[in-house]
């Protein structure tokens, strides 16, 4: 007979090392998990600058005015005639200054030479304070960290 080999793990050698392993992983998810809910609020404010900068492209290259739509109740921000909607984070809160308002909806135009009917949009969140001007006769859209 052989003897038994003294070479192995023993049962609480083995449950200690998947209880670190168990450890490590709940605390990756964790903080991947805060992560991604601070991050919704920085995907959306990038989102929501790229789809301004298109509609005013859009409009000197199509030549034709184009709207942005900021849709209260719906929570939703879109480029008029398109389908792809931008949805708001329930984070997040937008109050606008110098904006057209129609029912629900506030609207920012832009026109074909460049203009747009201007705005100042303060974007509120958790982990966000943005204030984003955008002006009627310079084809710039001035960002500013909102002042708490």
């Amino acid at each position: 007979m052989k003897p038994i080999s003294k070479t192995g793990f023993t049962l609480i050698e083995l449950i200690v090392v998947l209880f670190l392993i168990a450890l490590a992983t709940s605390i990756v998810f964790l903080n991947v998990k805060i992560n991604k809910s601070l991050n919704s609020e920085e995907i959306f404010f990038k989102n929501f600058i790229e789809l301004i900068n298109k509609a005013r492209v859009n409009s000197i290259v199509e030549e034709k005015n184009i709207q942005i739509l900021i849709n209260g109740n719906s929570r939703t921000v879109k480029i008029s005639g398109e389908k792809k909607t931008l949805k708001i984070p329930t984070s997040i809160t937008i109050s606008a200054e110098k904006i057209i308002s129609d029912g629900d909806n506030h609207i920012i135009n832009f026109y074909s030479d460049g203009s747009s009917s201007g705005a100042i949009l303060n974007v509120y969140g958790k982990n966000l304070k943005k204030n984003i001007t955008i002006q009627k006769f310079n084809p710039q859209v001035i960002i500013k960290n909102a002042e708490s």
